[in-house]
């Protein structure tokens, strides 16, 4: 129950992190330096024209800073303006002195009074929002004031602008009259909807309208705005698009406020709800999808998914959380697949400590590569069993020392082992001298049946050529029997919390058992039940003969047995088979004395104990005729 809660657990850790994060604004720099990437060059909808004071005007009319009557006499060539807007300071009184007593100072005044079109000068403000800067007197008394107060965050970027600051509106707002419509709520910093880089607003050298040549209609109902450009001047500013003058952030200021195009950041409910929403799916493709191809394309369509729905919202105005959604994105996918990498590396671990001793390598390495094959706990399989039995162990036991039998058996044992694993058989358990491995689990083998039949005539043949080495050692020879049954069984791992293994439990197993005890019955070394006589009766290379039907003890129904061997190459020996098919088939019909004579020339080289088994049996029922007679034989033991 703990690990169903883990996934979970990690999941709603990580969005309790992230959402933190967000709510309380932390890395709120680089959430805005990832959303300035999205910002595209386009035309501003307003016309705003800039005056610059540049390299070519300073050449032309001299050092900075000039007489102010140079701004005088350009404002009559500005009256078909809609507002004429200031970013130069004119708080000192100029020190020049122009046609005997009249200043600079008065020139740029008079030309203030005579205007027609509205003048805005800037101010600079305080922190408490006093005012630190302001023009002289004679010049505010005939001009409108904003402050020019830039927001500039710790990367020297200006993103955000204030509309107001008490009691002054900002020089944007009073050029866009924005500032003065009560009926327009501002979010207050908004961000600036910058329409370009630097030169994106048309710029004219003041130079230019200072000596006429730039005719009156281009100005007309344009909102114009005076400032530096120049480079020795240093009146630039950071902004998402680089360096620009600041008269030009003041422009992108204005376009934003009179295009009504203010970025709004999305609700902070509604931007939890989408991270969640996000990480959720990561942790459900990580811990739903196993194939890591199918993996990695869901994630990368997500995560493009994030960027490429970020970049279309921003163009509606709406900035998206985006670094918080790539911060849960990340974090989840990067703690999700560290738990799922950490739990398949012990899953990894636990499928080769389990099943190292009992299977082939390739075959566990499949399951360590594909383990959802490996169903534990137990579930429901056809699998084909496989039991097999050292004959008169005992007596062999007796004769050894407890040292020389382990080597003895362990040589033995090695010899059937790599048999069974090699082909792809599963070794449940050694019982003393026996063995018992299964086929068809805990991977799918649709040929299992064959394949364990094969398995077993192979023990049979490798064991001759080991009983020949025995035999130059002056040790006993080894002799088996072998039971194969093929049914349903529960698979899976059976034991206690603490101690368990790999293996097959139900009827069927115990039915493969009676199997292997019936070859001592009937003097053969391999016995197979019906069913998988029925599963290999396309394999060529394997033959079968019917040997009894049998009620073993515990059984109420009866089973046909049949003996397995490699198909014969010998006509005389499928003569001698067909002899002890023909006989019994007279056994069954009852024809007893009939039967003995088909028996004895099955039997007629003297080395078929099936034959013999059957002739002993047959004698007696002549002389103890049965009553009802089926043609079943019933055993009283195991």
């Amino acid at each position: 129950m703990k690990k169903k809660l883990l996934e979970p657990s990690i999941f709603l850790g990580v969005f309790m992190i992230v959402g933190l994060i967000y709510s309380f604004g932390l890395f709120s720099l680089t959430q805005d330096e990832m959303v300035d990437r999205f910002f595209l060059k386009h035309d501003p909808h307003e016309k705003i024209i800039i005056i610059g004071v540049d390299d070519n005007s300073l050449n032309a009319i001299g050092r900075w800073p000039w007489s102010r009557k140079v701004f005088a006499d350009i404002i009559p060539d500005l009256q078909s303006a809609r507002v004429i807007g200031f970013d130069i300071n004119f708080a000192e009184p100029a020190a020049d002195v122009i046609e005997g007593s009249q200043s600079g100072d008065d020139s740029l005044a008079k030309a203030l009074e005579a205007s027609k079109v509205p003048v805005v000068m800037p101010v600079e403000l305080r922190k408490d929002g006093l005012v630190s800067v302001k023009p002289l007197d004679i010049f505010s008394s005939h001009a409108r004031l904003g402050f020019a107060n830039a927001i500039m965050d710790s990367d020297g970027v200006v993103r955000y602008a204030d509309a107001k600051l008490g009691n002054y509106t900002s020089i944007a707002a009073v050029l866009s009259d924005v500032g003065e419509a009560t009926t327009t709520p501002l979010e207050s910093p908004y961000r600036i909807d910058y329409v370009g880089g630097a030169n994106t607003f048309p710029t004219i050298s003041l130079v230019d309208v200072y000596h006429h040549k730039i005719p009156s209609r281009i100005f007309d109902g344009a909102t114009v705005l005076i400032g530096s450009t120049a480079n020795d001047l240093h009146d630039f500013l950071g902004t998402p698009f680089g360096m620009m003058p600041g008269v030009e952030v003041i422009a992108n200021n204005i376009h934003t406020l009179e295009s009504g195009n203010f970025i709004s950041k999305m609700p902070l409910g509604i931007g939890l709800l989408i991270i969640f929403i996000l990480d959720l799916l990561c942790a459900v493709v990580i811990s739903k999808i196993k194939r890591f191809n199918i993996i990695s394309l869901v994630l990368v369509s997500e995560f493009v998914l994030i960027i490429l729905s970020s970049f279309v919202l921003f163009h509606f105005h709406i900035i998206f959380p985006l670094f918080y959604a790539l911060l849960g994105f990340a974090l989840t996918n990067a703690f999700m697949l560290s738990y799922h990498y950490i739990k398949e590396a012990s899953e990894k671990r636990f499928i080769r400590s389990t099943f190292q001793y009992y299977l082939s390598g390739d075959v566990i390495e499949e399951l360590v590569q594909n383990p959802e094959k490996l169903r534990l706990g137990g579930s429901r399989r056809n699998v084909t069993i496989l039991f097999s039995d050292v004959r008169d162990f005992t007596t062999i036991s007796e004769s050894m020392t407890p040292e020389d039998l382990t080597s003895f058996m362990s040589s033995y044992f090695t010899i059937v082992s790599d048999i069974v694993m090699d082909g792809k058989g599963v070794i449940d358990k050694y019982i003393g001298d026996a063995i018992m491995a299964f086929w068809g689990a805990p991977l799918d083998n649709p040929t299992h049946p064959e394949d364990t039949c094969r398995v077993a005539l192979d023990m049979i043949s490798k064991l001759e050529s080991h009983n020949k080495v025995l035999k130059e050692k002056n040790l006993p020879v080894i002799h088996i029997g072998i039971g194969i049954n093929t049914g349903e069984v529960i698979v899976g791992n059976m034991g206690s919390l603490k101690r368990f293994n790999y293996t097959i439990v139900g009827d069927n197993v115990n039915f493969t058992s009676r199997l292997e005890g019936l070859t001592k019955q009937y003097g053969v070394t391999c016995i197979i039940s019906e069913s998988t006589k029925d599963a290999i009766k396309s394999a060529a290379d394997l033959y079968t003969r019917e040997l009894d039907e049998v009620l073993v003890k515990g059984k109420k129904t009866p089973k046909k047995i049949f003996e397995l061997m490699k198909m014969p190459t010998d006509e005389n020996i499928l003569s001698r088979f067909r002899s002890f098919d023909e006989g019994r088939k007279l056994y069954i019909e009852g024809r007893f004395e009939d039967a003995i004579k088909k028996f004895e020339e099955a039997n007629k080289e003297g080395d078929d104990k099936a034959s013999k088994i059957f002739i002993e049996r047959c004698r007696n029922l002549v002389v103890n005729p049965p009553e009802n007679w089926t043609g079943i034989y019933e055993f009283k033991t195991k």
